[in-house]
C-alpha cells in the first residue's frame, strides 16, 4: 500500500514538473488601450477627490468643536 502511494506521489510530481516546463513560454505584453488609461486616470482622480473630501470634513468638524 505504501509503495503504491509513493509511486502515485512520484507520478504527480513528474506531471507537475512537466507542466511547469511547458507553461514557461514567453508572452507578448499588450499595451493598455486608451479607454483603459482613461479609466485608470478617472479612478485615481476619484480617489484623490475622496481623500480631499474626507480631510475637509475632518477639518470642518474640528473647527466646530474648537469654536465656542
Amino acid at each position: 500500500m505504501a509503495n503504491q502511494l509513493g509511486s502515485i506521489v512520484e507520478t504527480i510530481k513528474s506531471k507537475v514538473r512537466a507542466m511547469r516546463v511547458r507553461t514557461r513560454k514567453p508572452y507578448v505584453k499588450i499595451d493598455k488601450s486608451s479607454s483603459v488609461k482613461v479609466e485608470i486616470r478617472s479612478r485615481k482622480a476619484q480617489k484623490l477627490i475622496d481623500e480631499t473630501m474626507k480631510e475637509m470634513v475632518l477639518c470642518y468638524y474640528i473647527h466646530l468643536t474648537l469654536d465656542p
